[in-house]
């Protein structure tokens, strides 16, 4: 069919061509499209309230995907601490660069650092988020057995300091 100056395949609904029939009872619209051979086509569009509802379903399942529990080997220290801490701490405790930038993330290699962080404020820190609240609460993310590797991991990081 032709329209104007352009041409529209067969089926093809154009946004211009939308026709509001919204009904109180639901969230989407049709369009309608009449060819010059009488033909008619409907399509169902989603409003944007239903949309926005979609997006932010999404964006939930993937921080709960992002923030459940860790798989793999449960008792790997170093193993858990790169599936959750090096996000924003790097790999090896460094701090990755942008979050040492915006957040304040500490050098976990630096002998001062160690020991002003005992091993129970480490474990609060992930289970409350920082007092900063630059850090967000793990929760229960984590037992406390598998705390105590990942602290473990931390703190064979100090002797990689040159």
């Amino acid at each position: 069919m032709r329209i104007g100056a352009s041409m529209v395949p067969s089926g093809v609904i154009p946004l211009w061509l939308v026709v509001h029939d919204r009904h109180s009872h639901s969230d989407e619209m049709t369009a309608t499209k009449t060819s010059g051979a009488g033909e008619r086509a409907t399509a169902r569009v989603l409003y944007p309230e239903s949309m926005r509802t979609i997006a932010w379903v999404s964006l939930l399942l993937a921080c709960v995907a992002a923030c459940s529990r860790p798989a793999g080997d449960l008792t790997d220290g170093k193993a858990l601490f790169n599936q959750t801490c090096a996000r924003c701490h790097g790999p090896d405790g460094r701090g990755d660069p942008v979050a040492k930038a915006q957040l304040g993330v500490p050098d976990m290699r630096d002998a001062v650092w160690q020991k002003a962080h005992p091993d129970e404020l480490i474990k609060r820190t992930v289970h409350e988020g920082s007092k900063s609240k630059k850090m967000p609460p793990f929760g229960d993310l984590y037992t406390d057995a598998q705390l105590d590797v990942i602290i473990a991991y931390v703190r064979s990081l100090e002797t990689e300091i040159k």
